[in-house]
């Protein structure tokens, strides 16, 4: 039990200190959206928190770091994408690598042949980068 508690409050403090570094890259690369880029970014970072914590999905750490890079690289950064087309392909790239670990590491869990899991993570991970294409 100590230990399970122990470990919880170890993956508080990483997220913690995550979150704080992601906030001092907010800091130093002001400009005039700021607002709306720290809005979405912390408003992702928490949304995926709270799926974590009320469904009890327990993600592993480096699922955290996941969504930072998202956030950090798909939001706020956002508008690298008009001074350089490479940016735009590396995102497209990594991005969806990173949610297909994320979705799996949830789908794993369910009672499914390996092969129809990984067609379900597949199928989401498609869903959702057409979603944000659109």
């Amino acid at each position: 039990m100590k230990r399970a508690i122990g470990y919880l409050y170890l993956k508080r403090r990483w997220i913690i200190l995550l979150l704080l570094i992601v906030l001092g890259v907010f800091y130093f690369l002001k400009n005039f959206y700021l607002p709306l880029k720290f809005f979405a970014s912390v408003s992702f970072f928490v949304l995926f928190y709270l799926i974590d914590y009320l469904f009890g999905i327990n993600f592993q750490k480096r699922h955290y770091v996941y969504i930072i890079f998202i956030s950090v690289f798909g939001i706020f950064l956002s508008q690298l994408y008009f001074i350089s087309p490479n940016y735009d392909k590396a995102l497209h790239l990594i991005q969806p690598i990173m949610a297909s670990s994320i979705f799996f590491f949830m789908v794993a869990k369910l009672k499914l042949e390996f092969k129809w899991k990984l067609m379900f993570t597949f199928f989401i991970v498609l869903a959702f980068v057409g979603l944000f294409e659109i």
